[in-house]
């Protein structure tokens, strides 16, 4: 059986309802369409259904469940009449199959992945569930009853364990800590590798501007702010930076729509006219490069997350980028730095149009910054050699997302409550490497993951003896 010699090799190489009857409109005013859900992904119905079509639908991998915008579940598996091929996609579960069009689900792009609609109420006529791309999508008719008394699933759960839970059962801290080290490792050469590649092809400075740009995008954003900090680059910023809020401003489409009728508050009406000189000048020679409504991402968004104050914060990075880029090759300087940001305007609003803040804002929050040197400047030190990984395993837990409960839901099940103890960022790191190369590669399909077996692989005395 392989032991602990090359452990970053092997991570490589795998990576029933009570039957009484009432009448179908009374079971579905019975609860809350939370409740529903509840029973539904405690696997209360059982995982065979048929569909409305005459299909028989398995369920083969739940998903996850889904608290933000967007159809009820993710990532969920089906198999239709015992066909090999599977299913992957999204499930949207209602009260009443006409919910469907009642809440708009068939003109929202975000449900264009739903692959099973499942509802308690059927629709009393001929109705096909369809997604904005004009698809159709499977139903199934819940008719059996819920069990009498829901309960929430213990912390609200969202999502189910998964087959590597056994495996990590029989692990002491010792070695759990020892496999997300691993990952930790995996994940920070990855980032170095795409670091250094940017760099190869923009230069170091504009490779940089990027990467923070993308971070400061947060999960939703990304895309647009790396398209925005291409098309408005260092260079340019660099070159009019009396301009640069409303190069970016404008170039991101946002300017323009604050502009509409009823728009800013008194308190703002002064900053937008101030960019909106700035902007006329150069508009004839940018619109082409402005970017359409539909790249922004804005629901389920804080309002301090809001991308326009992000876009506040990387013109004032593009006024001060020679300070960033003079900081001592230490953590703590970079931290104090982004720490210290700030802008006139953007430390009292969340848009361009709001009124006034109560209270100042930081400019960039604490959690985005540790994004930030997680993501940016960790690697960044790490592929220059300013940084050993004994630092970086000293480096502290940073605070807690969504992704990362997730992950320790699937991976530890029970014992992530309490929650499984990352007190280190190199852990929080290996949880969402592993996430990413197993549980997302996989589709959260666990007959298809190779994690348990990779976890079996590794010797059992693996990492005690490296810890003595």
């Amino acid at each position: 059986m392989p032991g602990p010699a090359d452990p970053v090799v092997l991570y490589h190489d795998f990576v029933q309802p009570p039957a009484d009857l009432v009448s179908e409109d009374e079971l579905a005013r019975r609860w809350s369409e939370l409740e529903w859900q509840t029973w539904w992904y405690a696997g209360a119905f059982g995982t065979a259904f048929r569909a409305t079509n005459g299909a028989v639908v398995e369920v083969l991998s739940p998903g996850l469940w889904n608290h933000e915008a967007g159809p009820d579940f993710t990532n969920v598996v089906i198999r239709v009449d015992g066909k090999e091929e599977t299913l992957r996609g999204d499930m949207e579960f209602d009260r009443s199959a006409l919910d469907w069009e009642r809440h708009g689900h068939g003109v929202n792009e975000r449900f264009n992945h739903v692959v099973l609609h499942v509802f308690v109420r059927p629709p009393g006529c001929v109705f096909f569930t369809r997604t904005a791309d004009h698809r159709e999508v499977l139903q199934v008719h819940l008719q059996a009853p819920a069990p009498e008394h829901p309960a929430i699933l213990p912390g609200g759960h969202r999502a189910k364990p998964g087959a590597c839970r056994a495996p990590l059962a029989q692990m002491t801290q010792t070695q759990i800590e020892g496999v997300l080290e691993i990952a930790a490792r995996v994940r920070l050469e990855r980032k170095g590798r795409l670091l250094q590649r940017s760099i190869k092809v923009h230069g170091f400075a504009e490779a940089l501007f990027q990467q923070v740009a993308m971070a400061l995008g947060y999960k939703e954003n990304k895309l647009p702010f790396l398209l925005l900090a291409q098309r408005a680059s260092l260079r340019l910023l660099r070159q009019q930076p009396a301009a640069a809020e409303a190069i970016l401003f404008g170039l991101s489409g946002f300017l323009e729509q604050a502009a509409q009728p009823g728009g800013a508050a008194p308190t703002a009406s002064a900053h937008l006219k101030k960019l909106w000189s700035a902007w006329w000048g150069l508009r004839g020679e940018l619109c082409h490069f402005v970017l359409s409504p539909e790249q922004w991402r804005l629901t389920s968004t804080r309002p301090s997350n809001h991308p326009q104050r992000r876009l506040g914060a990387l013109s004032v990075l593009a006024s001060r980028w020679p300070e960033l880029q003079g900081l001592p090759s230490d953590l703590p300087a970079v931290r104090r730095f982004f720490h210290r940001l700030s802008h006139p305007f953007w430390d009292h609003h969340y848009t361009l149009q709001s009124a006034p803040s109560a209270r100042s804002i930081h400019l960039i929050g604490s959690a985005r910054i540790a994004d930030l040197l997680a993501n940016v400047f960790v690697p960044l030190m790490w592929i220059s050699g300013q940084v050993d990984w004994a630092v970086v395993k000293r480096l502290p837990a940073e605070l807690d997302n969504g992704r990362l409960e997730l992950t320790r839901q699937r991976l530890f099940g029970e014992r992530a409550e309490p929650n499984f103890a990352a007190r280190y960022l190199y852990q929080q790191q290996g949880l969402l490497q592993v996430a990413e190369d197993f549980c997302n590669a996989n589709g959260h399909d666990c007959s298809l993951c190779r994690f348990p077996a990779y976890l079996s692989a590794l010797d059992p005395s693996y990492p005690a003896a490296e810890a003595e």
